[in-house]
């Protein structure tokens, strides 16, 4: 529109390279702009698959662990009730006390947020007793 006003033939055509020119430089910027968030989201979305599967495997080993103390603080339980020596049964029901402790600390730490879980996760029963979570 503003070139219908110009009456220079060569003022006008200048007029319009100069408006297509900023058209194409605002859509070039755009499409530069894309770009960048594309690859931004895709290193986003890299790191965030590596720290979840750090995550995974940090709450599978937890849940290992929580089976393993489970398992000995039982056999010491046993092995305490079990023997006549007094001091072989104070000493095992030290360690068991011990280790009940830490599976009560274990217990109490809260679970990981919803959306630190991964689809596709699901609660899976170890040989030890312990619940742990396994991904397909």
């Amino acid at each position: 529109m503003a070139t219908l006003a110009l009456a220079d033939p060569q003022r006008k055509r200048r007029a319009l390279w100069l408006v297509w020119g900023l058209a194409a430089a605002g859509v070039i910027c755009c499409a530069l702009q894309q770009i960048g968030a594309y690859h931004s989201d895709k290193e986003h979305n890299e790191e965030e698959t590596t720290l979840q599967g750090k995550l995974d495997a940090s709450l599978q080993r937890q849940e290992y662990m929580r089976g393993q103390l489970d398992s000995i603080g039982l056999m010491l339980g046993k092995i305490g009730e079990k023997t006549n020596d007094a001091g072989l049964k104070d000493f095992a029901s030290a360690i068991s006390a011990a280790i009940d402790r830490m599976a009560r600390q274990l217990a109490q730490q809260p679970p990981a947020p919803k959306h630190y879980q991964r689809e596709g996760t699901e609660k899976l029963q170890t040989k030890e007793g312990a619940e742990g979570q396994v991904t397909k």
